[in-house]
Order: C-alpha cells, then structure tokens, then sequence
C-alpha cells in the first residue's frame, strides 16, 4: 500500500468524523485497488445470484421423422445409433434442445450451479452465446403485434412488469446492475474457448462496452461490429439519422473462430473497368509495392527501383513468371500492375461493417410479426465464425427464437430461454416449422423441451426479514404468501376458487388419432403403462380416448387448483405432453368434482 502523507491521514480523519465518504482516489490509496477505468453506478456490487431452483419439462416436442435402417442414418456426422430413436422415428436418446421460460437470472445460476451444468459439460461445454436484452429505456414489455391485418398492443404480464421494474426502475443504474450480473453469470457458464455476441444500441452501447471490459478484460474484446439495421432514412431536425446496431464480440479466452465470407457488392464490381482484348474479361490494376523498403527488380529488359520506402510485393522469380503469363500490365508512366481478374476474386471476407444483412420485411417467409425480430442471416454469420457443427450455443433473451431456428438448421445444439409467453408460445410455434420443413427436407434435426423454473422464484420472492419479533416474522410471511399467491393467479389469469375441499383426478379427452396419423391401441397401450392411469378408454367416436389420470398427491390449495386448472395443458406428464404436441391432438379439459 502506497504511504500515506500527514495531509493525507488529516484529511481521511476529517471525513470519518464529519460522517462523510472519502473521495475516490482513497480506494486507490487505501486498498491498492488495480482497476484504474471502471463503471460505477447506485447499488454496484459483486455479489451474483447463485440460487438453484429445479427445471420442470412442461412439454417435449419431436416431430416424428421417417423410418430408415439405424446404419443408414447420419446427424450431421454423427452416428444414428448415438441419437437414438424408437420404432416411429421418435427421438429417445441425445441431447435434447431445451426452450425455457423464466427469468435469466435465476435461469443461469440454475443451469451455472445445477445439475444441467454437467449435462452441457458433457456436450463440450457452451461454446457461443448471443443475446439481444431490452434496450429500449423505459421499455415496458408491451408489443404491437400484426394478426390478420390488424394491430394489437401485447401489454405486459405480472413477471413482465416485475421484470420491468427490476431492469429500468431507477434508469440506467437498474439496467447496468441487471445486465452486469446476468454477463457475469453467462461469463462463468461459456467453456474456456467460448465467445458472446451481445447486440444494443446506441442508447446503451456505452455502459455495455465497460461492463463487458470489467467481465471479460479488454484483452477478451474482438471486435464492435457496426450493423446497419435501416435503409430508410428519417430526417432528424439537428442530427444525422440513426441506422446502425452495435454487437459487441468478446471471448472468453481462445475463442473458436472461422473466416467467413459473403458476396461481392455492385460497387466494388464497378471497379473492374478493363477488359482483356484476347479473353474478354474483366479485370483492374492494382499495385505490386507495399511499405518497406526493398531492391530494385527486373521487369524484362527493364530494372526497376520500388518507390522510397516500399518494396515490391513479388520475387524476382514471381515476376519472370507473372509477365509470362501476361498479368503484368503497364501504366502509361511505366509503372508494372497487376491485373486482377472479376472471376478470380471470390466472395470477400467479412469485417466488422455489416452493411450487407437487411432487417426482416413484414413479407418475408422467416417474419413471426415479432416487433425485436432479427434476421436469420445475422445470426448464421454470428453462428458459422464462433462454432462449429454439434456445439452448444445459447440465447438468453430469444424473443422470436432466431438463434433456436439457424442453430437447428446448421447443426447446433441450442437452449434459449425468455420471461415472456408470447416470447416462449412465439418460439415453440417456429421450432415446430423448423422441424418440418427440415423433415420435408430429407435433413434430421433434435426434439426439444420446453422448461420453467419449479415453483417459479417462490421462496426468492417471498423471504423474510430475519431481525423481525417471531410473531412479526409470522404476519410478514403470510402477507408475502398472498401476496405472491396474488402475483401467480394474476399472471396466469387465473381466479380463486372458494369452498374447496381437495382435488385428486382429472380426466382428459384426446381426439382425432387417425387425423394425425396415430394407431389408436399403441397410444392407449403406451398411456395405461402410467402407474397414474385409472383409466383409459376408447371414446364413443373410435378415434379418441377418455383418460382419468390421480394426482401424485392431493391438491387441497384452492388458489393452486385454479392455477391448475388454467395451466394443465402444460402440466400434463411429458409421456403424454410430448404425444400431444407431436400429434396436434385437440386437448379438451374436463372439470371433474372434487372427491371428498
């Protein structure tokens, strides 16, 4: 620790005894503290959610693919009987995509400090991660969306607002502190040769450029991609019009990447402006001399010095050979260039200006009339540079699902995860698209599951104030009880049932088997296998079946029977949740009475 001078120790006195806190450069002179540059902001700290709350599978969905010979079966590369699937083509072994809805938050430290963490080390760790967080200020989660024509405004639910609140509640400090532990907890989840992509814009791309330096370093930064989001620009009364997003790219430690490349513009085509007269075609000069000084060459009967400070780019021997395939051209003051032909020069690299990608058209095939939607193509760039074939990549903002789509179709092994429905119902919606098209398309693909968080931040909603009388204890418990009681039934629309004694079975209605292709004795044979099946039996029209399911236990909360009641579409065991997805079978609940 550096010595302090008696002005110095006069002046850290005076503070403490006015009460007052000592200014900045004490944290340096006090603490030895190594970071000269930082973000601070009301409320930072270091401390990271590392709560582990249970993954619940509300709902598998594997569109079942045709039936071929084991041997004959490759996924992308890898042997089919190392993704095994049953009888009618459905998926029962490998990796399984996973979807999820909750809060990242707590999302992460569940999958950093749960134990999914071993089952994504065991596929290699996460190698990518893009995301997308809101960074509109003063965002509140609601959304025009487009249905037959017409706009309507998606308003927030109960999460989305508690979300809302927590992210922009007091401004920019709440976004800061939201964004900065959530990085940190994805930093912790990526493997050593992982990256992140995080996109935003110009609103926010100042604080996120110094949260991700504290995270990551400044030597983990890569690059601030530039990409230009509008073609259309709108006149602004004392500025230049904004059209571009900021995506930042950093790495973990030695990243994974790959060249990639992309076509040619017109403009640069213009530039080809001769035309070979024994050929036809199109070719420009460009320069043999880079910087460096370097000898004189022979150019035939000629020898010529490189202008001062330059060297030329070719051997004596290069160029022999060079004017003798006639690539050598002089200008009218003599000076040798090379012809560079149009059809020799391929596709270009890509840099860190993407002008190329447009924003997706309302008309467009990949359009889900989602307001953050972004273009496949962006995230197939992002993808294809920072992973390769059967990695694991994720989004913890998905929105619309982009990253969840490309990654399917290249080959990735994805999760994503967001706190809106319309976010999970829009996603699982384009998941199922994919599947099919891809099965339309002779290509094989992974089921996926759809996830929450057990009791959903229950006991991190409720707590309680330790220092509280017992009795005080006791009141504040049962009024955070009701209250998150209150919180549940509002987000999923439900209401409170009076009068309730218990609940112990349901009964539901599975339609339309031969519609979608089922055998009628093999879905009753697989659903009686369940030691909860009562019973089961063919319905009246032949092409359905009745099935009276007990609960694990008796439900006796009348809040919790109401939720169930709205929520058991989702609730229904995978076995059967799967069966209804893959099969589109219409689900119709019977409210039973409650048994006494």
């Amino acid at each position: 620790m550096p010595r302090l001078t008696d002005t110095e120790k006069q002046e850290i006195i005076r503070f403490i005894e006015a009460d007052k806190p000592l200014p900045d450069k004490y944290r340096f002179l006090l603490f030895d503290e190594k970071r000269e540059v930082e973000l601070v902001w009301n409320g930072k700290t270091d401390e990271v959610c590392n709560i582990v709350l249970p993954f619940q599978v509300i709902e598998q969905v594997d569109e079942p693919r045709a039936e071929k010979p084991v041997e004959t079966m490759q996924f992308f590369g890898e042997a089919w009987d190392k993704f095994s699937t049953d009888g009618r083509g459905w998926q029962i072994k490998g990796w399984t995509n996973k979807l999820i809805w909750g809060d990242n938050k707590l999302i992460l430290s569940s999958l950093k400090n749960g134990p999914l963490r071993e089952e994504i080390e065991k596929q290699g760790g996460l190698k990518l991660i893009y995301i997308d967080p809101p960074f509109d200020v003063g965002a509140d989660f609601s959304m025009n969306i487009e249905i037959g024509g017409d706009t309507f405004t998606k308003k927030p639910n109960i999460l989305e607002e508690i979300a809302y609140r927590d992210t922009w509640g007091k401004g920019a400090d709440s976004f800061i502190a939201m964004i900065y532990e959530r990085l940190i907890l994805m930093r912790d989840l990526l493997a050593e040769d992982g990256s992140i992509y995080v996109h935003c814009d110009w609103r926010v791309n100042s604080y996120i450029r110094q949260v991700l330096d504290e995270i990551f370093g400044s030597e983990g930064f890569k690059n601030t991609i530039i990409w230009q989001k509008i073609r259309v620009v709108k006149a602004q009364s004392n500025s230049f019009g904004n059209v571009h997003d900021y995506i930042f790219f950093y790495a973990k430690t030695k990243n994974i990447f790959s060249q990639v490349t992309r076509e040619q513009d017109v403009e640069y085509e213009k530039k080809f402006d001769k035309i070979d007269s024994k050929s036809g075609r199109r070719y420009q000069l460009v320069s043999l001399v880079q910087k460096g000084k370097g000898p004189a060459r022979n150019f035939g009967n000629r020898t010529i010095d490189p202008p001062p400070g330059m060297h030329w780019i070719w051997t004596q021997e290069r160029i022999d050979q060079a004017l003798k395939d006639e690539i050598i051209e002089f200008t009218s003051t003599g000076n040798p260039r090379k012809k560079q032909y149009l059809d020799e020069s391929g596709n270009r690299l890509v840099d860190d200006l993407w002008i190329d990608l447009f924003p997706v058209n309302s008309q467009a095939l990949e359009s889900c009339n989602y307001p953050t939607q972004k273009p496949e193509a962006l995230l197939e760039r992002i993808i294809k540079a920072s992973s390769n074939e059967g990695d694991l990549i994720a989004d913890f903002f998905c929105g619309s699902g982009t990253l969840a789509a490309v990654a399917e179709k290249l080959g990735r092994k994805w999760i994503v995860s967001d706190l809106g429905k319309f976010a999970i119902h829009t996603t699982r919606k384009r998941m199922i698209g994919v599947q099919r098209q891809l099965k339309a398309d002779g290509k094989n693909y992974r089921a996926f599951e759809i996830l929450n968080l057990g009791k959903y931040e229950r006991q991190h909603y409720i707590g309680v104030n330790p220092n509280l009388r017992e009795e005080e204890q006791r009141k504040q418990v049962e009024e955070k009880e009701a209250a998150f009681l209150d919180l549940i039934l509002r987000a999923y629309r439900a209401e409170k049932t009076e009068n309730f004694a218990f609940i112990e079975y349901f009964m539901v209605d599975i339609d339309h088997l031969s519609d979608k292709g089922m055998n009628i004795n093999e879905v009753r044979k697989r659903i009686e296998q369940d030691e909860r099946t009562l019973l089961c039996f063919i319905s009246p029209s032949e092409d359905g079946l009745k099935v009276l399911f007990k609960l694990k236990e008796r439900c006796y909360d009348a809040g919790l029977y109401s939720l169930f009641w709205n929520k058991l579409w989702m609730h229904v065991p995978v076995t059967y949740a799967a069966l209804v997805s893959l099969a589109l079978i219409q689900v119709h609940i019977m409210r039973p009475l409650p048994l006494s």
